[in-house]
């Protein structure tokens, strides 16, 4: 009796319900999937740096994915430790995606069993503590990516973890336990930047205390070594992102975005909440969970003397840091359901807060009536999750971003055709920068309808073309390249040796300076650069060549604007900048729709130099887009300048 009322019998017990629940949520099949489903696109781009990790070498520093198109594969992202741990695991065992899924498992797992420590410490009541848990968990779609590939999952674990040696901090003052906070957030935050909003709510919390609104019970030198703590985790955090976006920036392979997503207008806010009331919100949780929650705001409001004012602190400033992450965010929403992930420790304060709240009534069933409150709604959240589960993996989102089947248990039959790991292929019609490559292993371009534009860039740079729409193999510009295939795979999968021999394709440049450009090559000129060729903002200080140069002044850019006939295909420019200009975009614009092309220089390029750069486009074999704007950019604090512009056409 004595061993049925300890800690060692309520923990065995916990994961015990916690792998029937598991079960019953189908994660035992999904720990077996590859990438699959609903935004298939964000779980390859992840999966893929983990596995070119484990065979491409275990620098942590540079993480590669298999959408290299003409460059190296290193990107910039997220702090990969996740990707990291799964690459060891593939090294030590041997490749699986299982390994993958399971350490997100694991890690959400953590973050559950920390959600139950940190409850009993209000509660003082292990099962109620479980279960607060438990149904917090619930969220169908925090179910769906808990043995999945995003990191949103990961940093929600690390989050909740931190917030047990945030309180473990204030009731024992041990050092050891901030140590871990800092710890424990970084990691969060590292993984999914948004996870710094509990760095907000914990600095927001020591004001509150240093002017007597809630009690922290810590001394000065105690809240002084926290906000040290919480200034380290924003610090470590600003530097990884900043060489993150190094990586995406001097590599020129940008997978992953790294930048704020604001609405412009409030257009956006009807769009997006029209799609998220029917897509999403019935699936963040239960219309039920939204009524019970309602429901004990209303119970907390009316019992307000017996609220914690700790939690109710917590709980409000963590819904307002969701509030302001949904807003700066807001289109990104519409699209991506697991943004909601990061934002749900705020339910399980909220539902913290309430329980805390009522055990303050002396009424001698209240525990009884809030535990079998808690586990009916448990039972009817997982059920529902359950639900939601199966139309995920057998359902309407299966094929999501497109049907990847034909491409799964791929990679073996293209060993068998002698095709080695580092031949780079061309995969058309994938739209996604990594799902297809990752299925198959193999390195390259994936090339959609959207940028088929970009085929013959590909075509030339690439061994191997797996095909899924015979259109592109008929259209006349590309037909001459898929003269040798070599094997056909279910749904008319085909795949091609490209003939490289036609060397058509690599006609000669027709050079034309632009100062020489002439109706109708050029529709209208604005700031041209080229020497006293315009009256404006040139300057006779420094010139590469001739007399003048142009200055573009700092945040600042200027353009020209060339009318290109339809029998040429292929535009390159190429400017000398000088200074700290460092952006050269250029864009295809027709009927309203602009199509984006940009370069940088490299990144150790001298700043007191003359250094090239260039830009080629193709232009989509539409014939009708006939426009093209250059655009150079300062992005400097200082006057940079431009010279020696000039355009080729190519047929």
């Amino acid at each position: 009796m004595k061993f049925l009322k300890s800690s060692l019998f309520f923990w065995i017990t916990t994961c015990c319900l916690l792998i029937v629940l598991y079960w019953f949520l189908g994660f035992h099949q999904a720990l077996q999937y590859p990438p699959i489903s609903i935004h298939q696109s964000a779980q390859a781009s992840r999966a893929s740096v983990a596995l070119n990790y484990a065979q491409e070498g275990m620098n942590f520093f540079k993480p590669q994915v298999h959408g290299c198109r003409n460059t190296s594969g290193i990107t910039g992202l997220e702090f990969p430790i996740i990707n990291y741990g799964a690459a060891i695991c593939y090294k030590v065992f041997g490749f699986h995606d299982f390994w993958f899924r399971f350490l997100m498992l694991i890690t959400i797992t953590l973050g559950i069993v920390y959600a139950i420590r940190t409850a009993r410490l209000f509660t003082r009541h292990a099962w109620i503590a479980m279960s607060i848990a438990v149904v917090w968990f619930l969220s169908p779609i925090l179910v769906y990516y808990s043995p999945n590939y995003n990191p949103d999952t990961a940093s929600l674990g690390f989050v909740m973890i931190s917030w047990f040696y945030a309180f473990s901090y204030i009731h024992t003052k041990k050092l050891s336990a901030l140590f871990l906070w800092t710890l424990f957030l970084s990691l969060a935050s590292l993984t999914k930047l948004v996870s710094l909003i509990s760095v907000v709510v914990v600095f927001a919390l020591i004001v509150l205390h240093s002017i007597r609104f809630i009690s922290l019970q810590l001394t000065r030198k105690q809240m002084l070594a926290w906000i040290v703590c919480g200034i380290t985790v924003i610090v470590v955090t600003l530097i990884w992102y900043k060489y993150a976006r190094y990586l995406t920036e001097s590599s020129g392979n940008r997978q992953f975005s790294l930048r704020l997503h604001s609405p412009k207008s409030i257009d956006t806010f009807r769009e997006v909440w029209k799609s998220i009331s029917w897509q999403w919100i019935p699936f963040y949780y239960s219309y039920t969970m939204y009524w019970f929650l309602l429901g004990i705001s209303v119970i907390s409001a009316i019992l307000y003397k017996q609220v914690s004012r700790l939690l109710f602190t917590i709980t409000l400033l963590l819904y307002l840091g969701a509030i302001a992450f949904f807003i700066l965010m807001l289109p990104q929403f519409k699209d991506h359901d697991y943004y909601i992930i990061t934002l749900l420790p705020a339910v399980f304060f909220h539902m913290l807060m309430f329980v805390t709240t009522v055990q303050k009534i002396r009424f001698r069933f209240t525990w009884h009536i809030v535990l079998v409150l808690l586990l009916s709604l448990g039972v009817y959240s997982s059920i529902h999750a359950r639900k939601h589960q199966e139309s995920r993996y057998g359902g309407v989102y299966y094929s999501w971003d497109n049907d990847f089947s034909p491409y799964y248990n791929l990679e073996p039959k293209l060993r068998a055709l002698g095709i080695s790991p580092n031949d780079k292929f061309v995969s058309y019609n994938d739209w996604t920068p990594n799902n297809s490559l990752y299925l198959i292993n193999q390195k390259g371009w994936t090339i959609s309808q959207a940028n088929a534009y970009k085929m013959p860039i590909a075509l030339q740079d690439c061994k191997y073309a797996l095909i899924n729409d015979t259109a592109i193999i008929d259209n006349p510009k590309f037909s001459r390249f898929f003269n040798n295939p070599i094997a056909v795979f279910p749904k008319n999968l085909t795949l091609f040796k490209i003939s490289h021999s036609d060397t058509t394709f690599q006609r000669d440049y027709v050079y034309k300076t632009i100062d020489r450009l002439s109706a109708p090559y050029i529709s209208y000129i604005s700031n041209s650069f080229e020497e006293d060729f315009v009256p404006g903002n040139t300057t006779t200080r420094i010139s590469r060549t001739g007399k003048n140069s142009r200055v573009i002044t700092s945040k600042t850019g200027n353009y020209i604007c060339a009318k290109i006939p339809n029998d040429y295909h292929t535009v390159r420019v190429q400017a000398y900048v000088y200074g700290e200009c460092d952006q050269l975009i250029m864009a295809c614009t027709h009927k309203q729709t602009r199509y984006y092309s940009e370069v940088t220089t490299p990144a150790n390029s001298p700043k007191n130099e003359w250094n090239k750069i260039e830009l080629t486009y193709t232009k989509r074999y539409l014939h009708d887009i006939d426009t093209i704007s250059f655009f150079i950019k300062n992005k400097s604090n200082s006057e940079a300048y431009v010279d020696d512009i000039f355009i080729e056409l190519r047929k």
